[in-house]
């Protein structure tokens, strides 16, 4: 079977962005190697997913650049949309709108430093 495993963020800096994934979102620094060729390996994820990793890839000499801001939408789960929308947003992260109940959940969409879309969901109790 096959699951995801990574999922790749173009970022402008990895250092601010890890900040950014750490200090707001609370999200855990996985794997930071830097190699011979100027490379960088950079990982963050959930603490309650760690098998879940986004890879913080910032590459200005290649075309990757325009990737920034136009990466695939994410969806984060969470028991509660509305505590972690006040949670969050207390942090500085920007929402593009305020929870909202609809008939598959509670849902909220914020986006990191560079644009990058979230999608917040709350499944409705008894499961989606």
């Amino acid at each position: 079977m096959l699951r995801i495993s990574q999922v790749t963020v173009h970022v402008a800096d990895c250092d601010e962005a890890c900040h950014w994934y750490t200090e707001k979102l609370g999200f855990v620094r996985r794997q930071d190697e830097t190699y011979v060729d100027g490379t960088r390996w950079l990982t963050v994820s959930s603490p309650d997913q760690p098998e879940l990793t986004l890879v913080l890839d910032q590459r200005p000499q290649s075309a990757a650049d325009a990737g920034v801001c136009k990466s695939p939408v994410f969806v984060v789960e969470t028991d509660d949309c509305v505590a972690s929308y006040e949670a969050l947003k207390a942090r500085g992260v920007h929402f593009n709108d305020a929870p909202m109940a609809e008939p598959w959940g509670v849902t909220a969409r914020f986006v990191d430093l560079y644009g990058n879309e979230f999608h917040m969901y709350q499944p409705p109790i008894g499961g989606p």
